[in-house]
């Protein structure tokens, strides 16, 4: 039997079965029903379009193609949907495209490209090209749109632009194989070989052709640029600013930056309602709250709150932060509200401000505790709300370490000379150069400059002084009207002296700075470690050493017998009672909460009697019984062995000889997530105390110069705008 179709070019019939067929190409069988062929047409139409192009195959009758795009060397061919009976030819297509002698391609005049196409095809291809890659050229040729994907067709498009990093050497290979594309000087053509030669990647996308930005992708630009200008305390002019405006438009050309006082009225306060409602409903899942209030003032406090502190007040901000665990144990810190109170305010208004917010976030009756600094209002004020106060203990131990240096005569005259020698090289460019090549290899960096406002920097100049006095002593020598200003071997003592006893509270402060946040159960630990410091320094004469225990006794007298700072120091089980030095008051902390454990036992159990109803009485006992008095022993000892008293006492020894945790082995939340069904009632005791902070300022605002430009970024906000980007800055992730 003669086979005649084109087909069995690439087909081949299997022997013994003359209804069946394979493609030799790829080895896919076929069923002949009737000895049609158009199943292997329709074969190698789909899944070898070379093949079917180099074949020949006009391929008639009914179309149902679905469209595939496969790549033939540097082109791409696309399949498209549609049938012959619905071929349309567009007349005036041919203005802008080119047919070539090969009778089987087209070219584009315009850009070059080279398109497939045999005479009676479908030209949908054609039209979405010159539609999506010249838009002005198509809108010119009248085309309807209605039939545009109605035929099916073979075109070969643009080589994958948004997959290569570099298409256009292989565009320009396949421009040049047209046979007119290499005589259109076309600019695409040009622009390409161009950037070919440079290594440069085309633009992907035309202005014309992107699509419009929809509302959903605007909104969420908008809330990453409004996190942004919060988070970083930014002000809203940033939007009117050219260079950023430049920048957005390049990132996306078709999003519009919000104007500054539209970003003010309704972005911030869209974004604040949002984000209030969502504080609010994780602040219900809290059983205790504790609340850290941060007391600061703008830097220039000369500023006038207008519509809320009268002109020529001064005032402050009071920044109420609550501290809950949830029932997971995840820690949650957030950022309330920030009102605004005169410098004038007495005891009463600040109370009555506090109690007014705790009032409108709902947590007035879950507060177990109010963290504030040494300001006697405000500590008054908590104290007048029948509130459990709190010490800073960041602010606190600042202070004790103040008032020891200035109380140390040694060290303040010391610390004068040596800031003297430094601010004499930094105002002579001679002398500073001598300092220089006399450290011969060593760091060449200057000296550290003072600023008797934060104790750190004391510490940092006497250990850049000591790192460089040879050198120091050498470079003023060389002058001998300055060598009487050089430092005697007795300052120097003074100087060694005193980095070594500052040394250990660099390290505490360090470790609070590091810290996200510092629970309270670090006080205890914290300050014996210090104490414990001092007590070994071997020069206990040295007035800084004394002047710094003595401090520490001062602020601290009774850290011990602060049940609260006791109760968190217990429940850590990093600590419980090592780091106490009275192991009575240690004693007296376990009493107070297995006295807190056994109320818990006694309200669930009046809970459970409450809901079984009124008991029966029991049975009257009989008049004369053997048993009588040994029955009467058994009923004292069940009375005096309730649930309540057990129960607590069992829970309590059961955390007790548990095993103590290294401090770095596993962080204490975790761990009571971990034994909580074995310890339920002291789990809820640890989640009350353990989320208590032990600061409520940060503590690099307190040492550094660093963390008062926060403040300078704060006085930049807008007055009536100050509580919302605050609470947003630091519950944008919430």
């Amino acid at each position: 039997m003669t086979l005649t179709s084109r087909v069995w070019k690439y087909m081949s019939r299997i022997a013994g079965s003359p209804g069946e067929a394979v493609c030799r190409v790829c080895g896919a069988r076929f069923k002949r029903t009737g000895g049609t062929t158009s199943s292997m047409i329709k074969h190698l139409r789909q899944q070898h379009p070379k093949e079917f192009v180099a074949s020949g195959i006009t391929f008639k009758g009914k179309r149902n193609l679905s469209k595939r795009t496969h790549q033939v060397g540097n082109c791409v061919v696309v399949v498209s949907n549609g049938s012959d009976s619905g071929t349309t030819e567009h007349p005036q297509l041919w203005n802008v495209m080119t047919k070539n002698a090969d009778g089987t391609t087209v070219t584009c005049s315009l850009c070059g490209i080279t398109f497939l196409w045999n005479a009676g095809q479908s030209t949908s291809a054609i039209c979405k090209h010159l539609k999506v890659n010249h838009p002005t050229e198509f809108s010119t040729l009248g085309i309807s749109e209605e039939r545009e994907d109605s035929g099916g067709g073979l075109c070969v498009m643009k080589t994958e632009r948004e997959e290569e990093v570099n298409p256009a050497p292989k565009l320009v290979s396949l421009l040049s194989k047209g046979s007119r594309a290499s005589q259109i000087k076309s600019p695409l053509v040009n622009l390409l070989a161009s950037r070919a030669s440079h290594n440069e990647a085309p633009a992907v996308e035309s202005q014309s052709t992107r699509k419009p930005i929809t509302i959903h992708k605007t909104k969420k630009l908008d809330s990453l640029l409004m996190n942004m200008v919060c988070s970083e305390l930014l002000p809203f002019s940033l939007t009117e600013n050219q260079s950023f405006q430049q920048f957005v438009k390049v990132l996306d050309s078709q999003y519009t930056l919000p104007k500054p006082e539209a970003f003010a009225t309704t972005y911030l306060k869209e974004s604040y309602e949002c984000v209030k409602q969502e504080v609010k409903f994780s602040l219900k899942e809290a059983v205790t709250v504790a609340v850290s209030v941060d007391k600061w003032t703008p830097v220039n406090a000369d500023l006038q709150a207008s519509g809320t502190v009268s002109s020529g007040n001064t005032f402050f901000y009071l920044t109420l932060s609550a501290h809950f665990l949830t029932p997971l144990w995840e820690l949650k810190s957030m950022v309330l509200s920030s009102p605004c109170v005169s410098n004038e305010a007495g005891v009463e208004e600040i109370a009555h401000c506090l109690k007014t917010e705790f009032e409108q976030w709902g947590i007035d009756s879950k507060i177990n505790s109010v963290i504030t600094d040494q300001t006697p209002n405000l500590v008054t004020a908590v104290q007048s709300l029948n509130l459990e106060h709190g010490l800073c203990f960041g602010q606190a131990l600042n202070f004790a370490i103040h008032t020891a240096l200035k109380s140390s005569e040694m060290v303040t005259a010391v610390a004068n000379r040596v800031r003297d020698i430094v601010n004499y090289f930094e105002s002579s460019t001679e002398l500073a150069n001598v300092l220089y090549d006399t450290q011969n290899g060593e760091s060449q960096e200057r000296l550290t400059v003072h600023d008797e406002r934060y104790w750190p920097s004391t510490l940092s100049m006497f250990r850049s002084y000591l790192k460089r006095h040879e050198s120091v002593c050498a470079a003023l020598q060389g002058f001998q009207s300055e060598s009487n200003i050089c430092i005697t071997p007795g300052e120097l003592n003074v100087i060694s002296t005193t980095v070594d006893t500052l040394e250990a509270f660099e390290l505490a402060w360090e470790e609070m700075c590091s810290e996200t946040y510092t629970p309270l159960s670090m006080m205890i630990p914290v300050v014996r470690q210090l104490q414990d410091y001092l007590s070994e320094m071997p020069d206990q004469a040295f007035d800084l050493t004394s002047e710094l225990q003595h401090q520490l006794i001062l602020l601290f007298p009774f850290i011990e017998e602060n049940f609260q700072c006791g109760a968190s120091t217990v429940l850590d089980p990093r600590f419980k009672y090592v780091p106490f030095a009275d192991s009575g008051k240690a004693k007296v902390i376990e009493s107070g909460l297995t006295a807190k454990l056994s109320n818990k036992f006694m309200s669930e159990q009046t809970s459970a009697a409450a809901e079984r109803g009124p008991e029966k009485s029991p049975p009257p006992r009989k008049r004369r019984s053997l048993w009588n008095k040994f029955d009467s022993k058994v009923n004292d000892i069940i009375e005096a062995s309730s649930p309540a008293t057990t129960g607590a006492a069992i829970e309590m020894r059961r955390y007790e000889e548990s095993m103590l945790l290294r401090r770095d082995e596993i962080a204490p939340f975790k761990w009571w997530k971990e034994n909580r069904t074995v310890m339920p009632h002291l789990s809820d005791l640890a989640r009350e105390f353990l989320c208590i902070p032990a600061i409520s300022i940060p503590a690099a605002r307190l040492i550094s110069k660093e963390g008062h430009q926060v403040l300078a970024k704060r006085s930049c906000i807008p007055i009536n705008h100050i509580e919302e980007v605050l609470f947003l800055q630091s519950n944008h992730k919430v």
